[in-house]
């Protein structure tokens, strides 16, 4: 019989190398690089690399850059910095600026929006180059990068608008002397039509409502999904829902608060907290879902799992299972949020509702975001001015007409 040692050192063989002690390590989690390294003093010092870059893509790091970032880190970590060598890169500024707008009290939601954009364009791009030798032609370069990447104007705007103000907070820390950004002129925004609006007609949202799993978490959600169409509210709006929000008296829903990634948070603005109509028909599938959940208490979330630990729905999860009821009822692909669309346009065709109540409805800070709805408005007054103006014209062709003689 062979001695099973081969196999133990073949085994062994296999092993990969360990990383030389002082190199720090690297760790994925939810798509992030993140780079882990034990500084001088013996703490453990963990910091963002940057998003993974997807396979077939050029947005975001590859493990190779992943490997420069943190060697980078490590070695400003370690480096003793002196007054005419603190050469900060965009990482550094990323950190700085984003911990000014928190303190300011920029929503959660709004400085991961940033990160994204950060991971996905600025850090890649500028790597380790230090921001004081970053040039105009540097981001005219981005720009043209962003714009072979398929970036529409608008959001290479966004994207440079981002760099601009990470540089200007890095030029208040002093670690540049000017702003590259405020020499360059952004993309103009495009004087195209504005995109189409979509939203299901109410045929569609009705045979989207029938297939919806007839279980007990589809229940939670067919009513969720007919809540969103007949008040308006945004996902994460809904989500942040409990039942002491639920003014069953006065048919109306307060909007309180939102949860958005796993955390409540204020809502989106001032204007978006708000008492939105409770329709008899949602009142009532709200009616019958408090009578079946679990949780009822006046603090308890709305959407709930029946199964689960009395937290909201998973948000993404939600948006997975409508694409799934939308697929089954043969219906065209939207979007969750289009189901607020569906109350927008719906609500804008009815002539009893102006566009100042719908937007208040809505939630919108600025009119204009609530223009959108217009065209779908009636309007039966500039119809009658544009009848009255050409009734003589009616006139005379019907004195034609009675005066012209039968064959």
């Amino acid at each position: 019989m062979r001695p099973e040692v081969s196999s133990v050192s073949n085994t062994r063989s296999r092993k990969p190398n360990r990383r030389r002690r002082g190199t720090g390590s690297i760790i994925v989690r939810d798509g992030v690089y993140y780079g882990k390294w034990r500084a001088a003093g013996g703490h453990q010092i963990m910091r963002r690399l940057g998003m993974v870059r997807p396979r077939g893509t050029r947005q975001g790091l590859t493990r190779t850059q992943a490997e420069a970032e943190l060697r980078r880190l490590i070695g400003a970590d370690v480096r003793p910095t002196t007054a005419g060598g603190d050469r900060r890169t965009i990482s550094d500024v990323v950190e700085a600026h984003l911990e000014i707008k928190q303190n300011a009290g920029l929503k959660r939601s709004t400085v991961r929006g940033y990160r994204s954009l950060i991971d996905a364009h600025l850090v890649p791009y500028f790597g380790a180059l230090p921001v004081d030798r970053i040039t105009t032609n540097d981001v005219a370069a981005l720009d043209r990068a962003l714009r072979e990447a398929g970036l529409k104007p608008q959001s290479r705007r966004n994207v440079l608008g981002l760099l601009g103000a990470m540089l200007t907070t890095a030029k208040r820390r002093g670690w540049l002397a000017e702003n590259p950004v405020a020499d360059y002129d952004k993309p103009r925004k495009a004087r195209s039509e504005p995109d189409e609006l979509c939203f299901l007609t109410l045929e569609e949202l009705e045979k989207v409502l029938r297939e919806m799993p007839d279980d007990p978490l589809g229940y939670v959600e067919r009513t969720l999904v007919l809540t969103a169409a007949m008040t308006g509210l945004r996902r994460g709006e809904l989500l942040g829902l409990r039942w002491k929000d639920v003014d069953w008296e006065a048919r109306k829903i307060r909007v309180a608060r939102t949860f958005v990634g796993g955390k409540e948070d204020t809502p989106k603005s001032a204007s978006s907290r708000r008492d939105v109509p409770l329709a008899d028909r949602v009142a009532g599938e709200l009616q019958r879902l408090w009578e079946v959940t679990p949780y009822q208490a006046e603090d308890a979330p709305v959407f709930t799992h029946p199964r689960g630990t009395g937290l909201p729905l998973d948000g993404s999860a939600v948006s997975k299972r409508f694409q799934l009821a939308l697929h089954r009822a043969h219906v065209r692909r939207v979007r969750f949020h289009d189901l607020r669309h569906t109350f927008g346009t719906m609500m804008a065709r009815d002539p009893r509702v102006s566009m100042r109540t719908l937007q208040g409805w809505l939630g919108h800070s600025d009119p204009a975001t609530t223009a959108i709805y217009a065209h779908f408005a009636p309007n039966d007054l500039h119809a009658a001015w544009i009848q009255e103006v050409f009734t003589p014209l009616s006139v005379g062709r019907a004195i034609a007409d009675a005066s012209e003689s039968p064959l």
